[in-house]
Order: C-alpha cells, then structure tokens, then sequence
C-alpha cells in the first residue's frame, strides 16, 4: 500500500518513520526538496496549485493524508473530484483551516468556547470591542500558527491604530485568563471506533509550545474526551486529531482544532505503546488501532531557532533528542527533546533544560 502525504515537515517525517513495520510506502508532496525524507519514501516536487503535478500524484497513491490544515481550497476542490480515498475528509480541513468555521463548529455542537465575533470592517471591529471588552485578541482567520497572525488588542488607542485594510477576514476572541492549558488526542479509524491519548498540559511562551507532560488520570480527562469524540463522530473524521483547551476554574473552554498529529503528542512516541503517528498511519490504512495507554510521564521541550550545541545529553537516561534537520531561524522549531519524568535523574535536566532553551522563543 502506497500513502500519499501532502506536506513534507516534521510531522510527515514522523509518520512515515511510524510505520517502518508496515507493509507501506510513501510519496510526499513537497513545494521544495527535503533530504531527510528521500530514504522514508519519494517526493513529488511542486506548488500546491500545479493540477498536473496533483494528478501525478494521486494516481500514485492508494490513500491521500495531510501534515497540515493550511492547504488552499483550490487544491482541496481538486482533490475531492481525482481522488478515491483522502483520510481525514477535506470537509474536516476546511473547517478546522478557518478560525471562524472552526468556533461555529464547535459552538453548534454545544462545546464551551470563548465569545468570538466575525470581522472584516471598523464597524464590525467596534461591534466586537463593545460586546468582548478588553482586553481582547484579534486573530487572521486563516493560516496563523504558533502565535503568529494575531494581535492582543488591550485598549482602544491600540485597536484605532489599525488600518482599515487590515480588517478583513478576521475573528475577534475574548481574553481569557486561564488556570491551565490542555490538549487531548484522540485516534479515529473508519469503524469509529476511538482511541485516546492522556491528556497534556501544555506551556507556551509567545504562542508557541515550550513544555508539554502527559496528565495521567486527570480530572478533565474524560470531559474532553466526550468534547473531541463529539465532534470527530460529527465529521467523520478519520485519524489523529487534537482538541485545545483552557481550563478556567472548573470549566473548560474550547480553543482549536487541529485535523493532525500534533506537537503536544511529540511525547506518545517514546511515553507510550503506539505513539500519535502510528495510530494516524493505522487508522486511515484500516488497520487495528494500537493501545494508547502511557508508560509513564514524561515531558516534552521544543528547540526553537536554534539546537544548542552545548546541550549534554550524555549523562542522562530515558532521554530522546529529535532533530528536524532544519536551517536555523528565529522561533523556528528545530527538533525537540523529550524525557521520562519518572526517571529521577532527569529533574536535573529539566532545571537546566528550562534556563537555557526559554530565550529561543523570544
């Protein structure tokens, strides 16, 4: 069986070498050439908007995946009318791709969420201000990530400062002061049946994740997983997916979406017995899904803009470094580290992880 990935990052490299005890293959469709994947399969190098190269493509292939939700409509139309068999349904990435679908989604499915109003004008822009309050942040519908596309608006002096062209296609959320960050990933295969991950809390430093640690026998647990499987079953999806959440006292609050593996799971691939990616690879090929269930707790660090090349790893055990094998560039992810937490040891690491990788995200 051949499996076609569109996007050739970290996260395509990780599924692919999920899945080096299947009887799989591999054709990722890249916009550039990446080394590190040519010995995990071949690349089809071109725009995402090249027809002719799509249709080499799927005819390629026998299953069609995506790395990331940030795929034009255009190629999204194309590939529901070429192709046979795309896991998850493009549905589910036009939905989740636009912020303001996403919460519209999630708000009819009766998930707790945060206010939110649509803008694409002053007049709506002032109508969002009036009912949010301030502070609030102003977010691009489309293609933000890691902090990036959106703007925390703390007074009306600073949203005057916008320009008009600025405000199109945008969504306005309310502020949230949150105890806690949380993540849940669930696993779903074409007979609906579920597998679900411990939950992660998750620590972010300028919108990008800096430390995440599985929870195991949390509270919420169970609350977002009935959340995720509601709204997975409502779509149909098929594969890995992630849910985000802040917690506010007791209740939990709805944040994103994304139709994927993701970073808060880096850690299922050495803390558990079938890590996020092999779930992913099991369920859209129709194989039995792999047990969830964690090993232990462990942490994971994200190495952004750069790898320190004074980092020694050495003296320490149940200590796995990834490296993406990517060019350096600020706030850039890089690789990450992850770490057994039940390994005394490693706290020691932990301290010193935590004094030198912060100032990389800055």
């Amino acid at each position: 069986m051949k499996v076609g990935i569109l996007g050739g990052g970290q996260l395509s490299y990780m599924l692919a070498l999920s899945a080096k005890n299947f009887d799989i293959s591999f054709l990722f469709y890249v916009e550039t050439h990446k080394p590190e994947l040519d010995y995990l399969g071949k690349q089809i190098i071109a725009d995402m908007n090249c027809m002719q190269s799509l249709q080499q493509f799927i005819n390629q292939v026998d299953i069609i995946t995506f790395e990331n939700e940030n795929i034009p409509e255009s190629t999204l139309t194309f590939l529901d009318k070429q192709a046979n068999t795309i896991f998850p349904c493009t549905d589910a990435i036009r939905i989740t791709q636009d912020r303001l679908k996403e919460k519209n989604m999630i708000q009819s499915l009766g998930i707790p969420t945060n206010n939110y109003y649509a803008v694409d004008n002053r007049e709506m822009l002032n109508f969002a201000s009036e009912n949010l309050g301030f502070p609030f942040i102003l977010k691009q519908r489309t293609n933000g990530y890691d902090g990036k596309g959106q703007i925390h608006i703390k007074n009306i002096n600073e949203m005057k400062k916008l320009l008009d062209e600025q405000l199109h296609h945008l969504i306005a959320e309310a502020f949230v002061p949150f105890d806690r960050e949380l993540s849940i990933i669930m696993t779903r295969d074409q007979k609906g049946q579920f597998v679900s991950y411990d939950i992660a809390e998750n620590q972010h430093i300028n919108g990008i994740l800096f430390r995440t640690y599985n929870k195991t026998h949390d509270s919420k647990q169970r609350e977002a997983e009935n959340y995720l499987r509601c709204l997975l079953d409502k779509l149909n999806y098929v594969g890995t997916c992630a849910m985000e959440f802040f917690q506010v006292g007791k209740q939990l609050l709805a944040n994103e979406i994304a139709p994927r593996v993701h970073n808060s799971g880096h850690w299922t691939i050495e803390g558990t017995h079938t890590s996020q990616f092999e779930n992913h690879i099991r369920a859209i090929t129709n194989i039995p899904l792999g047990t969830p269930n964690s090993i232990g707790s462990y942490a994971m660090y994200n190495l952004v803009s750069q790898i320190p090349t004074d980092l020694n790893l050495k003296p320490y055990t149940q200590v796995y470094l990834h490296n993406y094998f990517k060019a350096p560039r600020a706030k850039r992810k890089l690789g990450h580290i992850t770490l057994c937490c039940d390994n005394k040891n490693n706290q020691a690491l932990e301290h010193i992880l935590q004094k030198k990788l912060k100032s990389n995200f800055n």
